[in-house]
């Protein structure tokens, strides 16, 4: 990469991919390398005070934080179904749910076998962090330390 290399807060970087609620945006300053939140629930990143935790840049400086969607989602639990993570009557019925389109169907699926819902949420976490290094690389920026999963 041959962009500008920040110190990226890792932490707030990974819970800005994993989260969907399509009323909150999140940025990451590629000046400071905070991720900023944009929407409801945003009062969250100004301290006791009311002032911003973080100084922001301008438009330009940021960069808009891209969670999966849910069809990307869905092919993950297809590809993870595949690789015989789940097996017997959980993975027909996480099958079937997907099948369905039902989304709290997996959830519910998945809350019912803890071993299952451990290996998912892993996967999960691996392929998020790929989408996390790709996000980075198509943004040209480049990290002073390397992601702790790394």
């Amino acid at each position: 990469m041959k962009g500008k290399q920040i110190r990226v807060d890792w932490d707030d970087l990974e819970a800005a991919f994993n989260n969907r609620n399509e009323e909150i945006t999140y940025y990451l300053d590629m000046i400071t390398g905070h991720v900023h939140i944009d929407g409801e629930g945003e009062e969250e990143a100004f301290d006791d005070d009311g002032e911003p935790q973080y100084q922001s840049g301008d438009a330009g400086t940021r960069a808009v934080v891209t969670p999966p969607t849910t069809d990307i989602l869905v092919d993950w639990m297809r590809e993870f179904l595949r690789q015989g993570q789940a097996q017997g009557e959980t993975a027909e019925r996480l099958t079937a749910a997907l099948d369905q389109k039902d989304v709290p169907g997996v959830r519910s699926v998945l809350n019912e076998d803890a071993e299952v819902r451990d290996l998912w949420y892993a996967f999960r976490a691996d392929r998020t962090q790929g989408l996390i290094r790709d996000w980075l690389a198509k943004h040209e920026i480049q990290p002073i330390e390397p992601a702790p999963w790394e």
